[in-house]
Order: structure tokens, then C-alpha cells, then sequence
């Protein structure tokens, strides 16, 4: 028998006051997520994203059951994106990658299950010997069809070709890989010494059959790219680069091997209300229109890539000016109307003072001002 300290009608009244005063809150904060633009820029790499506040309480809209991801049958533009971005979020301050190339002789299994567990193979011993190893890397298709791996090698300063060429040569043909360096090992020394001592080891030394020395002298290629403006060049041209139909079914085409020592840049966002996140918005589209570039006035997130990251931070600091200066009675059409020559005076003016509109707390030096 239930002991009630208060009438049980007494009780339910209560419960209902305070499920009144929970969905009173929850809407608000709806019309708060509804109503609040989101700017975040990743200061030290080349990305600048636009958006409004997501997420919304189980009975504020129906939401879609989630769907077990789709079968990958080809590298979709959306994928293609989704990979542009992710190495734009990436601290462009600190040491040049290595990249590297990873391929497969004149015979080949044609199955894309087996050239993942190839690669990641390889990945595992390339972890285990370089700790703070962390790759990118993307497959594409040669002339011949035969699989290629790109890769864009951050935290080691050197990475010795010997090793890369027999450690994959011996995956992929499913043999033991001797051991580096050392008295029985091969060599692994660096400059033009290093490879002529590697070439004799090969030619006299190794016993490993001829099909397997044949991939150890042309299977993987090693470059040291000597600044940024050629990690975007090989970006461009290899990584990001739209892959025909030349397979079906061969699984993901890119990945990211070590996420968590990545030299990610660092990402401060700040909250705007809807008249800035509108402006913003609106110059974005415009901007991303003349590259031939349609957005759709629906899609509520703007992605940017640009390497002039210091003008875009002034015309956010210019979008909060035109904002702070509207009435709240104006129509959309007086504050959304921002031309070309509004932009170009946002990027060379100085930030407007005291322009800032925000919800959340603004950053150490600023609003949109370099950490």
C-alpha cells in the first residue's frame, strides 16, 4: 500500500506546473537556436564557417529516424568537400608535411577490401615506429586502373624512403619484412650515401624473390614539400582531386590515420544574433556566386576556404556595424543588402568600434580579433 506525504491530486498538479515551466523553457531556448548565428574560424588554417545555433527538444519537430549509412559507390562531391574542408582545418604554422605515394605493381587483386587491409597494415607498423605519426591520405585511380594511395605525413620530421618501399613491397605481396638498420638489417640513411648503400643491400644482399625487389624499387614515392603554398598545390591536384568512375564498390575513398595528433588549428566561434548571421551569410553566398558557386538560400551552414582569412574577420566586424546600425522594425530588404563595394570597404577599413553583437561571451582579444 502506497504512503503518499500530500494528496496524490496535489501531486500531479505539481508535476504538471513543473512540466509547464520545462516546455516554457525548452521553446525559448528554440526561438534562442532559431534566432542566434554562429561564426567560427579556424584562425591558424583557411576555413570560416557560417550557421545558426542546431539541435531542438524531441517534441518541438519530429525528428528523422536515423538510416544506417549507404553503401559508398563512388567519391561524391560531398565527400570531395567534406575532405577539403577537414585539411583546411589544419594549423598551417608549424612544420611542412612529407607526402607521400603508395602503389601497386603490374598485378593487382581487384578487390577494395584488400587494399584496405593493405593500408592498414601499413599504417599500424608506420604508427608503431613513428609515434606521432598522423596522415590524411586518398585513393585514386592510375591510367592503368591499379589503386594509388596519396598521404600527407604531419609530426615526423623525416621518414626514410628505404623503409616505406620494403615495408609496403612485402604487404602487399604477403611476405615478411626484414628488419631496418642494424648489423643484418638494410639501410636507412638519408642523402645520396644512404640510397647507394640501399641499392647494394638490394642488388646483393636481399633475399627476397625478384617480383618482391621489382616493387621495392618503383611502389612508393617520398617528397618534402618546402612550404604551404605546395601542400595546397598537391591538394588540389591529388587529394581533392574528383575521382572518374573507374571502380564500383571499393569502400571509402579518404581517411585520417591518428586524429587526435593532428596539428588542428585552433577553432574560437562566437555567437551573433539573426540581423548579423543574415549579413554574413548573405556576403558569403554572394562571394562564393562570383566563383561560380550557387548555395541554396536554405542550406543554414556557409563553408569558406580562403587563404585571406584577416579580410573575412574584418567583414564579420563590418556586418555587426551594418547590424548595430538597423532598427529592429526594418524590413529584411534594409539590412540584408550588402553589395561588392561594402565587402571590399570591410577589407580594408578598420573593424568598427564597439561593433559587437553576441549572446555568448566574446574572445580574449576581441571580437574576431587574432588569438
Amino acid at each position: 500500500m502506497a504512503t503518499y506525504s500530500e494528496p496524490p491530486a496535489r501531486i500531479r498538479a505539481r508535476f504538471k506546473k513543473m512540466e509547464a515551466r520545462a516546455h516554457e523553457i525548452d521553446v525559448t531556448e528554440s526561438r534562442y537556436r532559431r534566432e542566434t548565428g554562429r561564426v567560427r574560424a579556424h584562425i591558424d588554417g583557411r576555413l570560416l564557417e557560417f550557421g545558426f545555433i542546431e539541435g531542438h527538444a524531441e517534441y518541438e519537430e519530429e525528428k528523422a529516424a536515423g538510416e544506417a549509412r549507404s553503401e559508398i559507390t563512388e567519391f561524391s562531391r560531398a565527400s570531395r568537400w567534406r575532405l577539403m574542408t577537414t585539411l583546411a582545418k589544419v594549423d598551417r604554422r608549424g612544420p611542412v608535411p612529407i607526402f607521400l605515394t603508395l602503389t601497386y605493381p603490374g598485378q593487382w587483386v581487384p578487390d577494395g577490401r584488400v587494399w584496405k587491409e593493405h593500408l592498414n597494415r601499413f599504417w599500424k607498423k608506420a604508427v608503431r615506429r613513428f609515434k606521432k605519426l598522423a596522415a590524411p591520405w586518398k585513393l585514386e585511380p592510375q591510367a592503368r586502373l591499379a589503386p594509388h594511395f596519396h598521404a600527407l605525413c604531419f609530426g615526423v620530421s623525416r621518414i626514410p624512403w628505404q623503409w616505406v618501399a620494403v615495408n609496403w613491397a612485402c604487404i602487399i605481396h604477403g611476405v615478411k619484412a626484414p628488419r631496418a638498420g642494424g648489423m643484418n638489417g638494410f639501410p636507412i640513411g638519408p642523402g645520396k650515401t644512404g640510397a647507394a648503400e640501399f641499392r647494394h643491400w638490394l642488388d646483393n644482399v636481399c633475399t627476397l624473390s625478384e617480383e618482391v625487389k621489382e616493387s621495392i624499387r618503383v611502389g612508393t614515392k617520398i617528397e618534402k614539400l618546402r612550404s604551404w603554398r605546395g601542400v595546397v598545390s598537391y591538394v588540389a591536384k591529388y587529394l581533392a582531386k574528383a575521382v572518374p568512375g573507374a571502380w564500383e564498390r571499393v569502400g571509402r575513398y579518404w581517411g585520417v590515420i591518428g586524429r587526435r595528433e593532428m596539428p588542428w588549428s585552433r577553432a574560437p566561434e562566437n555567437f551573433v544574433d539573426y540581423r548579423t548571421a543574415v549579413l554574413m551569410r548573405r556576403t558569403a553566398r554572394r562571394y562564393l556566386r562570383s566563383r561560380g558557386i550557387r548555395v541554396p538560400h536554405q542550406c543554414r551552414r556557409i563553408s569558406i576556404i580562403t587563404d585571406n582569412m584577416d579580410v573575412w574577420l574584418r567583414m564579420c566586424e563590418a556586418c555587426c556595424g551594418a547590424a548595430v546600425q538597423r532598427v529592429k522594425a526594418a524590413g529584411p530588404a534594409a539590412w540584408v543588402n550588402v553589395t561588392r563595394e561594402d565587402m571590399e570597404r570591410a577589407a580594408f577599413a578598420p573593424p568598427t568600434p564597439g561593433a559587437r553583437i553576441q549572446f555568448g561571451s566574446p574572445w580574449e582579444a576581441g571580437f574576431f580579433a587574432r588569438l
